[in-house]
């Protein structure tokens, strides 16, 4: 929502400085407007601002050191010396935070008077970031000010104890117990959220309270932090303020990775049951105390990178040595990608290797997954059912799991639009296996909490993953990814394995390119009744076989592995899908008007042509309708491209559904008369002749009919017997939308 003053300092802003040379430049690169809403850009403004009444010849729009150094230091005694303009870039950058720094009617209450409105909305500002509400503004504050750091939680839903720890550290840095140019360079949002910014701030505080001086610190865990953390309660220093930091830093950790506990500098039965948690969590020696594994768990994902593991992964091909080197570490289970390139995929005879040699597997499939738009639902529904074939072909057995991987730090506007879309694909056409998810904390707790997967792979060896910061171990976790080594020339991830789900311990009889050819056929019909019965029928021979027959109607199917070379061609009224493509509202009406049928009749044809669609990642639906002995025949062919075979290899296949309506059974007056019928075969005749125009969209519905579609019944046929059409259709409708008794 846009706010008035917020709109206010922004036209200020674009009225003062839009000929300055880098600011009016900048405005135009990146569209600054005052449009009311705080962002990036408004921000980036009143720093051009500022550092232009600084006299900066380098004007960046960056808070960088020279600007720091001379960030006029104002309170409310002395800020009758400085220009008017430098006292509205305090106040502009006051109210983008939410502050009141004064109010009139008028636009000059934005006029650089620094009153006592100003000096609240100062100590206000201070007191949220944690330091003195002295009301004198300094060098960090501006930087503070001119940030979209956020200082409360209002916004962010974060959590009010972690501001506190947010707040508690802006504190001691500002006030020179530990290094606050080194660390940060400024203060610490208190949004609540965890973040790299925080987890580094934590280490330095813990670097301080070990003694280390600013030149040995660093703010990441070293061999020198390591070597230096103690065992608490154990090993607390008799120095009472010292011990009673490093409990504090230990609770900060705890709330950082999502654990709730009141925050205190003692050591208590409640600190003592988080951290007996949190081992339990990421399955270490459950103990109680803070050794230095725990100290290392808790500070970065990956942990302590020397801790035992028994399983791997690896794209490296699993030899007979190489075996023997993972058995001789102790190794129980590997981890190998079923799909890709020679680069990655498991080899020839590799998985009878690994099983036979007394190792588990661990499925993995990975087809890009380092970017957002490598994510979507149709793009889930496809691999998953390459992911199926693949672990057909390598003889993995039915229930086993799978771990889809998303390999980069999706956020969480990312895991709604993308992520979760694709894993839902994922479980609804992964048949016969289970789903897992590899990927961050986050990542792998919202696809389980969606429903999505069934466990989580999670890859923790990227400890500046946002994702990895500030949330807890998914309690579904089964493999923890968390360091990786080079073994001559190959190398291997560490993995620790919980144990809460098996991996693959034993093979099954592969299934043969015919097998895989039949189950292909046999997923188009999913979600279609009137074809229930199918799978487990199909024969590859093109006879035509009878799925059911009963008063009103007769369906039958064949299937053939052979495409001939008139079904790559397009003829009249055909739909090509790529994709898994769904028929929407647009598309129907289209239907409809091409079919000119009335509001009155209500047909169900667009609605198999969609769900066959919805089945399919790349082929194309045949339909047309014709009169064989007083029967109305509507026939679907379905022609799937690219079917995966064993050793890589694709092809096609085509399968034909026939439903026979037995004109001659219904009621008289619902019969479709003789002339009726020669209409129906002259239209479906003149459609085979090419009459349509053809067109394909990629990723989307093809028509190629624009004429008589689906049914090839014109506007003619309803205008002229609306009564005998609409009780037709009616007894359509009922019979293609319930299963018919066997």
């Amino acid at each position: 929502m846009a706010d008035l003053k917020v709109q206010q300092v922004q036209e200020w802003l674009l009225s003062t400085y839009r000929n300055q040379s880098k600011f009016a430049a900048f405005v135009s690169e990146t569209g600054f407007e005052a449009n009311g809403l705080t962002d990036n850009t408004t921000m980036t403004a009143l720093i051009y601002a500022l550092q232009y009444e600084l006299g900066i010849s380098d004007v960046t729009g960056s808070f960088g050191p020279t600007t720091l150094r001379l960030a006029p230091r104002i309170n409310l005694s002395n800020a009758g010396n400085y220009p008017k303009n430098i006292i509205r870039i305090l106040e502009g950058g006051l109210w983008c935070h939410g502050y009141n720094a004064g109010y009139n009617e008028s636009f000059n209450s934005f006029g650089g008077t620094y009153d006592s409105d100003t000096d609240v909305a100062v100590k206000e500002l201070q007191n949220d970031i944690g330091t003195n509400p002295s009301g004198n503004f300094d060098g960090y504050l501006w930087k503070a000010l001119l940030s979209t750091d956020a200082y409360v939680t209002t916004w962010s839903n974060g959590s009010e104890k972690l501001r506190e720890a947010q707040q508690y550290l802006n504190g001691l840095a500002i006030n020179g117990y530990f290094f606050t140019d080194d660390f940060i360079g400024g203060y610490l949002p208190t949004d609540g959220l965890n973040s790299r910014q925080f987890n580094s701030a934590l280490i330095y505080y813990l670097q301080a309270v070990m003694g280390m001086y600013a030149s040995e610190a660093t703010g990441f865990i070293g061999d020198a932090t390591k070597a230096g953390l103690i065992t608490v309660p154990d090993n607390l220093p008799d120095d009472v303020t010292t011990a009673r930091h490093y409990v504090r830093a230990i609770v900060f950790a705890l709330l950082a990775n999502g654990y709730d506990l009141t925050i205190n500098s003692y050591w208590s039965e409640e600190t003592a049951a988080a951290i007996a948690q949190f081992q339990r969590d990421m399955a270490l020696p459950v103990t109680g105390k803070v050794d230095v594994t725990t100290w290392m768990a808790l500070l970065v994902s990956y942990g302590d990178k020397n801790r035992p593991y028994a399983a791997c992964d690896t794209r490296f091909e699993i030899t007979e040595s190489r075996l023997e080197t993972l058995k001789a570490m102790g190794i129980q289970a590997v981890g190998r990608y079923i799909n890709g390139t020679e680069f990655k995929v498991l080899r020839s005879g590799e998985v009878e290797r690994i099983i036979n040699g007394g190792l588990g597997l661990i499925p993995i499939y990975q087809e890009n997954g380092t970017n957002a738009i490598d994510f979507s639902n149709v793009i889930g529904r496809s691999q998953a059912v390459k992911a199926a074939g693949n672990a057909r072909k390598f003889g993995i057995p039915y229930d086993s799991i799978i771990y889809f991987a998303v390999d980069y730090d999706a956020q969480d506007w990312e895991i709604a639009e993308y992520i979760l879309p694709y894993f839902k694909g994922v479980s609804e056409a992964l048949t016969n296996f289970r789903v897992g998810v590899y990927g961050t904390r986050n990542v792998c707790s919202q696809v389980t909490s969606a429903g999505y997967a069934v466990t989580s792979y999670v890859s923790n060896m990227s400890s500046g993953f946002s994702g990895n910061l500030g949330f807890r171990m998914p309690s579904n976790w089964n493999f923890d990814q968390f360091d990786e080594i080079e073994i001559d020339d190959w190398g291997i991830d560490k993995v620790v394995y919980s144990g809460l789900y098996p991996v693959v311990g034993s093979l099954t009889n592969r299934d043969s390119d015919e097998q895989l050819i039949k189950d292909a056929l046999a997923r188009v019909t999913d979600g279609l009744p009137l074809f229930t019965g199918v799978a487990g029928r199909i024969e590859l021979d093109g006879e035509e076989k009878t799925l059911f027959d009963d008063t009103l109607i007769r369906v039958t199917f064949s299937a053939s592995a052979d495409v001939a070379a008139g079904d790559d061609e397009e003829v009249g009224n055909t739909i090509f899908v790529y994709n898994y493509s769904k028929m929407d509202s647009s598309v129907e009406n289209i239907i409809k008007n091409n079919l000119g049928l009335s509001n009155q009749v209500k047909l169900d044809a667009e609605g198999i042509t969609s769900t066959l669609a919805s089945n399919i990642f790349y082929g194309k639906i045949e339909s047309s309708v014709s009169v064989q002995f007083r029967e109305i025949m509507y026939t679907y062919k379905v022609i799937l491209y690219e079917i995966e075979l064993l050793g890589g290899l694709t092809t096609s296949a085509s399968i034909t559904f026939n439903i026979y309506l037995k004109n001659y059974n219904l009621p008289p007056r619902y019969q479709v008369p003789a002339d009726i019928q020669d209409k129906v075969i002259q239209v479906s005749h003149e459609a085979y002749q090419g009459v349509s125009a053809a067109q394909v969209i990629s990723g989307g519905l093809a028509i190629i009919a624009a004429g008589a579609f689906l049914l090839y019944v014109g506007p003619a046929i309803i205008t002229a017997i609306p009564t005998i059409m609409e009780g037709l259709i009616a007894a359509m409708g009922i019979i293609l939308n319930t299963q018919p008794a066997m």
